[in-house]
């Protein structure tokens, strides 16, 4: 009897640690294990270089246009790098359009300052941000008329990847907005505070004041942050005694009420 007791004794024991083993077989997942990381690959750019050279009647150089063109060769559909490309190499050849047709203007300027140097335009492109699903250019155009070179006009533009166009503000706004009104409720919520504050020493500002911010904000002229969003503005045209671009920064969180990260 001893001997049987001492073998069921046995079995339950042999039972209950194949259960404990099975429980063992299939642990918890936690939550970082059940997290799946997706990260799009980036653009791969380089750049290369394009220069030409406009002449007057009697041969004298009198207008040169060069750029350094940003170029996608990796990492994008084909037809989206084709398009950005494209776009950019555009902007050189519009410079260069705009050369040919200044030629006599050009040389009438070099010769009334009896100068030797030629007008020129010098383009520059910075990729500002990219994230695999939108890249954000800045454009700098260098103009010299006496070969000094002034402030850049600057430029910016941010494509989307997905659908290979460039975004606008329309295209992050959260509620059912025109174009129209986006733009005027940034313009109005975000920048003029911003440019108040900078130029106007916080002061409430005039109706000639706030025509200024109108005709200096440009809704398109905006790139991508890791954070949010930054508008450029031409200090000029806000006040003539000044140069060169003043930079509106937003995080997320502070234009949250207008645009959203889509």
């Amino acid at each position: 009897m001893k001997r049987f007791i001492s073998l069921m004794l046995a079995f339950m024991l042999l039972f209950s640690l194949a259960a404990c083993s099975s429980d063992e077989i299939q642990p918890e997942t936690t939550e970082t294990e059940k997290e799946v990381e997706t990260t799009l690959p980036l653009p791969v750019f380089d750049s290369y270089k394009e220069s030409k050279e406009f002449k007057d009647e009697n041969g004298r150089v009198v207008y040169t246009v060069a750029a350094n063109i940003p170029r996608i060769i990796k990492n994008t559909d084909e037809a989206f790098a084709e398009y950005v490309n494209n776009y950019f190499l555009g902007i050189f050849n519009d410079a260069c359009e705009f050369a040919e047709k200044n030629i006599s203007n050009a040389a009438a300027f070099m010769d009334s300052n009896s100068s030797s140097s030629p007008w020129s335009k010098r383009i520059d492109f910075e990729v500002k941000f990219s994230d695999g699903s939108y890249v954000s250019f800045i454009i700098n155009e260098y103009f010299s008329m006496l070969g000094e070179e002034v402030e850049p006009s600057v430029k910016s533009v941010t494509f989307d990847i997905s659908n290979g166009e460039p975004l606008t503000l329309l295209d992050l706004a959260h509620e059912d907005y025109s174009i129209a009104d986006v733009e005027k409720l940034v313009e109005e919520k975000f920048i003029l505070p911003k440019i108040v504050f900078y130029f106007f020493n916080g002061s409430t500002p005039n109706e000639e004041q706030h025509q200024l911010v109108h005709d200096a904000f440009n809704a398109e002229n905006f790139y991508l942050t890791d954070d949010g969003i930054s508008f450029y503005i031409s200090e000029y045209i806000i006040n003539p005694q000044r140069s060169g671009t003043f930079i509106c920064d937003f995080s997320w969180k502070d234009v949250e009420p207008v645009l959203k990260m889509s």
